[in-house]
């Protein structure tokens, strides 16, 4: 999802923009921005076909006379009308970044899949597909036949390009070839780090576990026990983050915060990001802009775990450096002081002055 969208510096300077002023006002003005901000976020290539006049007075938080938001922005240039429905404007040239946001999502969960599903994946990019939507990414996170799902994936890349009729054949043949790799049962050592997310092809007295600490040697029986699993994987921490946030801002502080316990050697394990993200929300409740700034807290002064925030100056207390630099100041003033004194004391223009 888009975070922000592009405006022209000369855009209040455009006559587009004068004819909408004196139109409707300063408000049709602030109604064409929220319009854009909608776009963004929810219609990314802006299009706006199948929402009524009224959903996109509704969109634009238009408060004037009904009825009259999009007659005028088409009349100005600010809408498009064809057979489809309503676009924005050229928002795709002018606004290139934002339009592509959906695409640069799709491409990124693709990507993940490569360490996530690494099979599934490399049938998806021989069969040319270049990402993968959130729905179809959840319902192959949540699916107990992922390859049936690979498979409708691929039928709809085929129809979507229009191919030609042996595009079935062509991508059938692309699945098999996949499930000949994985279809034989997978050990635990084997099977993929996310691979719990789906049942496990037969019970196991031994689940592997989300949350395997490290085991810390202990005399001589300790040290011939095998370590459990490591920290969780790097997408895997991803995932947990987007799943708990959409917002952009808080989703980049907790992957610096992530990152930073990386370099401390400190890694985060997935029960551990649970906990830190009960703890977040126990400290800011729902506001995002508190969870951001206690996270950029943690992350700046490499702290391992998340705290209320520390007042910068005031009443609070001062950091334990801060204390010493006002000792090591206060013992040269009076270092100096009592010089001056020696020296008055053993000059004899001093003692004639007293």
């Amino acid at each position: 999802m888009n975070s922000d969208f592009r405006v022209s510096v000369d855009f209040f300077a455009h006559h587009k923009t004068k004819k909408l002023r004196r139109r409707l006002g300063y408000e049709g003005v602030v109604a064409l921005l929220q319009l854009w901000a909608y776009a963004a976020r929810v219609r990314p290539d802006g299009d706006l076909s199948g929402m009524e006049d009224e959903d996109i007075e509704l969109a634009a938080d238009w408060c004037g006379e009904e009825g009259t938001l999009v007659p005028t922005l088409k009349s100005v240039g600010f809408l498009d009308e064809d057979e489809g429905g309503l676009r924005l404007h050229d928002w795709q040239e002018n606004n290139a970044w934002a339009a592509a946001g959906e695409s640069r999502s799709d491409a990124s969960r693709l990507s993940r899949m490569a360490k996530v599903f690494p099979d599934e994946y490399q049938a998806l990019v021989g069969a040319g597909i270049r990402g993968v939507s959130k729905r179809d990414y959840e319902a192959l996170r949540t699916s107990n036949d992922r390859w049936a799902v690979i498979d409708g994936m691929i039928r709809g890349c085929r129809r979507a390009g229009g191919d030609a009729q042996g595009a079935d054949n062509d991508q059938t043949t692309v699945v098999n070839e996949a499930r000949t790799v994985v279809e034989r049962p997978l050990t635990t050592v084997e099977r993929p780090f996310d691979d719990d997310l789906s049942p496990a092809p037969a019970p196991s007295p031994a689940p592997m576990a989300i949350n395997n600490t490290p085991l810390t040697p202990h005399g001589g029986e300790g040290r011939t026990r095998k370590r459990a699993s490591g920290p969780d994987s790097l997408p895997a921490l991803t995932e947990g983050i987007e799943a708990y946030t959409e917002d952009d801002g808080l989703r980049e502080a907790l992957g610096a915060y992530v990152a930073m316990r990386q370099k401390i050697r400190k890694p985060l394990t997935g029960q551990g990001l649970r906990l830190s993200l009960r703890e977040l929300d126990r400290l800011a409740g729902d506001d995002v802009a508190q969870k951001i700034a206690i996270v950029e807290q943690s992350v700046q002064r490499s702290w391992q775990g998340l705290f209320a925030l520390k007042p910068d100056s005031g009443g609070g207390q001062k950091d334990s450096g801060d204390d010493l630099l006002a000792l090591m100041e206060a013992s040269r003033k009076e270092a100096r002081e009592a010089a001056e004194r020696r020296a008055r004391e053993n000059s004899p223009w001093g003692r004639v002055a007293q």
